[in-house]
């Protein structure tokens, strides 16, 4: 199949497409492997939510979270109210102000307990005449990343949790790290297929396939309990890497009830880029990136393998390199476009030591005001005797600042300069919004 054939295919409902996936059996999956159509959807699923569905799920879960947050604390405080008018005092545990079937207690007295994402605690002055709660995330800067607090004055009080940030930096590193050796299973089922699936990536149908496939009772919006359920094609292959992200996002912690989290919708993954007040929000989510890249390669030979030890090495090519003002964004069908300088930094290495011609791994772009975008690289590099390349597909799966809002997949093409992999090499690297916003362009 061709990218042209991807590219003329329309999107079928998501009823329809998930009915054609979920009627063939697992056994004929095992014995015959994915189709290209079926491999690409797949990989499609993990670039979907790595780079799109992920963190704006996160933004709903923490909001969602944070409102049930503040509503605990109003009847923390009324509780008080009324049983200071019926006892002359303030109760010293949730039990007393009859909120334990409300809030599940965290200790013996009861005066810390939890309820969706939150650990509440009770505390009164030495003299008993003044109190307060406080509600403190479970996981911080995963089921919420501000504090909140009231008292007797009834007065909302909050703010953000400095190490918030860092913390759920770390969380989608971890997952985009878990990631990488999930796509490299996928993509050594079909290696001579590989220069199919970066254009096929690219079309804008893919993603929607992807998401639908996701959207598990067909309601437009997708859920975490839909993504940790989810039994389309290839979850016998990306089922672990789905649990991984369960367990990494902390999911459940602190009383959350994780059927009850909201979903986000196709819609509201295009407005994306409007909502951040970023350089390209008049366009939304409709910003493509094209780089020119040219730097230094380095081959080394002390990477562990993922999960192993520098006893237990791969090889790995350390890229640095310049887009010197060739870093261009374009909005819809315009010309030009904005151009920028930027650094470009990867590393890469294969899935194992016996793999030799796939490589892939993390890559960031960032410009001289510290606006960027970061990313997975999955490519397969040409056979030995040729110059060296690497044809690849890219995704975004995080960006800071003016690029705020860029997310999509695309495709990269590494040139090395000599057979090692060592010294100069040239990249042609390219980005498209893996939703984009429909209507006037």
């Amino acid at each position: 199949m061709t990218a042209n054939q991807f590219n003329a295919a329309p999107a079928p409902p998501a009823q329809a497409f998930r009915d054609k996936f979920r009627n063939r059996t697992r056994s004929t999956q095992r014995q015959h492997g994915f189709t290209l159509v079926e491999l690409v959807v797949v990989i499609a699923i993990i670039a979907v939510l790595t780079g799109l569905l992920l963190p704006a799920i996160q933004k709903v879960r923490e909001a969602a979270n944070e409102r049930q947050a503040t509503l605990k604390l109003r009847q923390i405080a009324s509780a008080q109210k009324a049983f200071f008018r019926g006892h002359g005092a303030y109760a010293v545990s949730f039990d007393q102000l009859g909120l334990a079937g409300e809030l599940t207690c965290s200790n013996a007295d009861c005066s810390s307990a939890q309820n969706q994402g939150y650990i509440y605690q009770l505390i009164l002055s030495p003299s008993g005449g003044v109190w307060k709660a406080i509600g403190t995330p479970a996981a911080v800067g995963k089921t919420g990343s501000a504090k909140f607090t009231i008292d007797q004055t009834e007065t909302i009080a909050s703010a953000p949790i400095p190490e918030a940030e860092a913390a759920q930096k770390q969380m989608f590193d971890n997952i985009n790290a878990q990631a990488v050796p999930t796509l490299f299973r996928l993509v050594l089922q079909r290696p001579s297929d590989f220069q199919t699936i970066p254009p096929a990536l690219e079309n804008r149908a893919t993603s929607i396939r992807a998401f639908n496939q996701l959207d598990l009772n067909g309601d437009g919006k997708v859920t975490f309990t839909e993504i940790l359920n989810y039994n389309g094609i290839g979850s016998d292959i990306i089922g672990g890497y789905l649990a991984f992200l369960g367990r990494e996002m902390e999911l459940g912690a602190g009383g959350e009830d994780v059927n009850t989290l909201p979903g986000v919708s196709l819609e509201m993954l295009s407005l994306q880029g409007n909502l951040t007040g970023n350089l390209f929000s008049p366009r939304g989510n409709n910003t493509y990136l094209q780089a020119d890249i040219g730097g230094l390669s380095d081959l080394n030979s002390g990477s562990p393998i993922s999960g192993g030890t520098l006893t237990n090495t791969v090889p790995a090519v350390q890229l640095a390199g310049f887009g010197d003002g060739s870093v261009r964004f374009v909005q819809g069908n315009e010309d030009g476009g904005v151009f920028r300088r930027a650094s470009f930094f990867s590393q890469l290495s294969p899935p194992d030591a016996e793999t030799t011609n796939a490589w892939g791994g993390v890559w960031t772009l960032t410009d001289q005001e510290g606006n960027g975008v970061n990313g997975i690289l999955i490519g397969l590099l040409s056979p030995p005797g040729s110059q060296r390349s690497l044809r690849a597909f890219v995704v975004a799966t995080h960006a800071v600042g003016d690029w705020n809002g860029i997310n999509g997949n695309g495709d990269a093409t590494i040139n090395w300069g000599d057979q090692t992999l060592q010294g100069n090499f040239h990249a042609d690297f390219q980005l498209v919004p893996a939703v984009q916003r429909r209507g006037k362009q």
